[in-house]
Order: structure tokens, then C-alpha cells, then sequence
């Protein structure tokens, strides 16, 4: 159990370290479990998940599609210019229009990885601040802390959420309404409350940053894109559509989801070959726009995790956060509520949220078991604390790093404190408001 534990925290450590190279260290502890003979291949082989692989893999390819027919652009372009052609105030028009292109990152990041809804959406970013004469690490930045929060309302948002959903087996419907739970309000309508409070902190930041000004053009505000196709919207509408009826068919087999998406990924492929190389003459690679680090990183992780729960490290974790809660308060549950939420939140401020998710999981339901309350309170506190609490620093996640490099690209404040001062009042309010409503839904 020792070296399994000293292997994982080392290889942990070194990926926290070497971010750029996290792939390879993640595969080198692997190698180095395997060949010391520390976890058997067949657990090695078991840990890995294929389901969460399949969503991953599947969501990529038609959110591609998406994004190659302009789909994103158009409602990110159409949406803007609706708002400005009805606002007169200058200070009211650029505050309302960042604040509506923020919430519709929101709203996209919960169906797409949030990295990808970002590289779509950042150069309308930047064209609304220089029509808005702002600097554009406020939008920018409200974008990716909004993209976070949003990336666990859904099953298919971001990785967290879909190992959470996997590990408590739940499906897409179970992120509204709770089956297990008698139907008790889920994750999409905590993350929703948390963000509303969110977007009015954020309504704070940009008022008090923003000074009056003309405009004498408000038809046109910026450039509306146009659609190539309506057929993805439909491969889009009919994947979700599937995975919302399969969540009330009894007996699924066990794998169920890799069949949706292989479906859906035939759909997709088929779709392409003939719709850009037939009908417009343009040759689309889907390939490119899935992140194969990132999948085989998912890979190496479940075996890391994996290995670590066959050493009995992760049972004892738990047992840990347990008595601690124990000692410091007369109310246990709720004591081990705000350590685990907490704990998440710091961790997740500074490290990979994917690893971090994948093994605090088993460390929630152990808990939860051992104060005899319902898992699902403690897992869905501990996905809170790590989705939102990436947005208090630069380096919490990989969209708020995409943000900082666009900015220095283009020459703009970018520094540590830039981001913080927006990311961490953001993050307390919609974590308070979000982990309090699981709270007293779920306690």
C-alpha cells in the first residue's frame, strides 16, 4: 500500500510540476506500477471506464460539427446584436452585452468541454471588447469562470461531471431531477443558482470598471456569421434526446452510453464525408478537434486511481475525513460537508480537477457510508468545491490557462491578481449558494 500511495502522490506532483508533459508522467507511473508489480493488469484494465471514454470521444466529434457549420458564432453574433439594438445607455449597453456573451459561454460550456468553448468563442470576445473599448481581460476572464461552473450542469459538460455520473451511475436525466432520490432538484438547477448569483457579482466587477461613452452604432454591433448547415443542430438535439429516453428504460446494459455515442459518432462521420467533401468541396478533419492528450490522459488516470483503491489508501482517506469531522463539531455531516467542499475547492484551485475528481470520488461515498447519510451529498458537494474552485486562480484549469495565454498574445493585462480578483469573489458567492442548495436538498 506504501508504495503504491509514494508512486501515485509522486507522479501526481510531477504532473502538477510538468502541466505540459503531464501526459507522459501520467503513463510513466502506470509503467511503473506494472512493472514493480504493484496492480495486476486486470485491474488496470478494469479501472478504465469506457463509458466516460465514449461520451468524451462523442460530444467532441458533434460540437465539432458544430463549430464547422458556424453554429456557435451564429448564436454568439445573433445574440449580441439583439441585445445592442435595443440599448441606448453606453454604460448600460456594454455591461449588458458582456454580460450576455459570459452567460451564453455558460450555457454552451454545459453541452461542450469547456477548453473548446472557449477557443470558439474567444474571438468574439475580443471583437465585442474593442467595439465596447474595454480592456478585454474582464470579459475574457468572466467567459472562463462562467465556462467552469457550467461545465457540471450537465452529463455531458465537462469531464468531472461525466465521471461523477458514471461513478454514481447516473445518467443525463439524473442531472435534473434525482431518480435515486425520489426526484429530488439535482445538479443543472444548484449550478444554475449559483451562477445567477455569479453573473451578479460579475455585473458588479463590470459596472465599477466601466466608464460612460458614445456610441452611434448599435445595427451591425458586430459581424453575424452564418450557417452552413441545420443537420448538426438535429445530430445535436437527437444524441441528447437519446441519452434523456435512455435514463427511463429499465435493464440497460452495462454499457449502454458506448452504444449512443458509437451511434452518434457513425452519424457524425457519415454526415461530414458527405455534407464538406460532396456538397462544398471542403475537406474537414474531425480527428483534429478531438484532445487525444486528454483522452489518453483519462486513460492513465483511472489506472493511477484505480491502483490507489486497490491499496486500501482511498478507504482510509475517508475514515480520516470521518473522524476529523467528528472531533470538530457536535454536527458531523455538516462539518464533513464543508471540509470536503473546502478541501476541493483549495485543491482544485492549483492542480488538474480530472485526477483530483476521479480519486476523491470513492473518498465522498466512504464518507457519506460511514456517517450514514446518502452518497450523494458528499459527491455532488466535492464536484462543486472542484468545477468551481478552478476559477480562483489562472492555472485551475485549462480554459482559465487558454484565456491568459490569448490575452498575452494580444498584448493584455494578464497578471496572477488580474484573474484572481475576478475569479475568487466569483468563486465564493456561486459555490456558497450552489453547495448550500445541495446541502439542504440532500442532508
Amino acid at each position: 500500500m506504501k508504495l503504491i500511495t509514494i508512486i501515485f502522490f509522486a507522479t501526481y506532483l510531477l504532473i502538477l510540476v510538468f502541466r505540459r508533459y503531464q501526459l507522459l508522467v501520467a503513463w510513466a507511473g502506470v509503467l511503473l506500477l506494472i512493472l514493480l508489480k504493484l496492480t495486476p493488469p486486470k485491474v488496470a484494465l478494469f479501472s478504465i471506464n469506457p463509458n466516460v471514454l465514449a461520451i468524451f470521444i462523442a460530444t467532441s466529434l458533434i460540437t465539432a460539427l458544430l463549430y464547422e457549420v458556424g453554429f456557435i458564432d451564429y448564436v454568439a453574433t445573433h445574440t449580441i446584436n439583439l441585445i445592442a439594438a435595443k440599448i441606448r445607455n453606453p454604460v448600460k449597453l456594454r455591461v449588458y452585452v458582456m454580460l450576455a456573451l459570459v452567460a451564453l459561454t455558460g450555457i454552451i460550456s454545459s453541452f461542450m468541454e469547456n477548453v473548446a468553448t472557449i477557443m470558439l468563442l474567444y474571438p468574439v470576445g475580443l471583437e465585442v471588447s474593442k467595439k465596447l473599448k474595454v480592456n478585454p481581460s474582464l470579459l475574457l476572464v468572466g467567459m472562463s469562470v462562467a465556462a467552469n461552473l457550467q461545465g457540471s450542469a450537465l452529463l455531458i459538460g465537462d469531464s468531472p461531471s461525466i465521471l461523477t455520473a458514471v461513478f454514481a451511475k447516473m445518467d443525463f436525466f439524473d442531472f435534473f431531477f434525482l431518480k435515486a432520490m425520489r426526484y429530488k432538484p439535482s445538479l443543472f438547477f444548484a449550478v444554475q443558482l449559483g451562477f445567477v448569483f455569479g453573473l451578479l457579482i460579475l455585473y458588479g466587477i463590470f459596472v465599477g470598471s466601466l466608464k460612460g461613452g458614445e456610441y452611434s452604432e448599435i445595427k451591425g454591433f458586430v459581424r453575424e456569421r452564418e450557417l452552413k448547415s441545420k443537420t448538426p443542430i438535429f445530430i445535436f438535439a437527437g444524441y441528447v434526446l437519446v441519452l434523456i429516453i435512455s435514463s427511463f428504460i429499465e435493464n440497460k446494459p452495462a454499457n449502454y452510453i458506448v452504444y449512443i455515442c458509437a451511434f452518434f459518432i457513425i452519424i457524425s462521420a457519415v454526415w461530414t464525408l458527405a455534407f464538406f467533401n460532396r456538397r462544398v468541396e471542403e475537406e474537414v478533419d474531425l480527428l483534429k478537434h478531438i484532445d487525444f492528450q486528454t483522452f489518453f490522459f483519462l486513460i492513465a488516470v483511472f489506472i493511477l486511481v484505480g491502483s490507489l483503491s486497490y491499496s486500501g489508501f482511498v478507504q482510509s482517506l475517508a475514515n480520516w475525513f470521518v473522524s476529523v469531522s467528528k472531533r470538530l463539531g457536535s454536527n458531523p455531516v455538516l462539518v464533513g460537508y464543508i471540509l470536503i467542499v473546502t478541501v476541493s475547492m483549495i485543491v482544485s484551485a492549483f492542480v488538474d480537477n480530472i485526477p483530483y475528481t476521479m480519486a476523491m470520488l470513492p473518498v465522498a461515498k466512504s464518507m457519506a457510508d460511514s456517517l450514514g447519510v446518502n452518497m450523494y451529498l458528499f459527491i455532488f458537494g466535492m464536484l462543486m468545491g472542484t468545477t468551481i474552485g478552478g476559477n480562483i486562480t489562472p492555472i485551475g484549469s485549462l480554459s482559465n490557462v487558454t484565456i491568459l495565454g490569448v490575452l498575452k498574445r494580444n498584448n493584455f493585462e494578464h497578471s496572477f491578481w488580474t484573474f484572481a480578483k475576478i475569479g475568487l469573489p466569483f468563486t465564493l458567492v456561486s459555490l456558497a449558494v450552489s453547495s448550500g442548495f445541495i446541502y439542504l436538498i440532500y442532508r
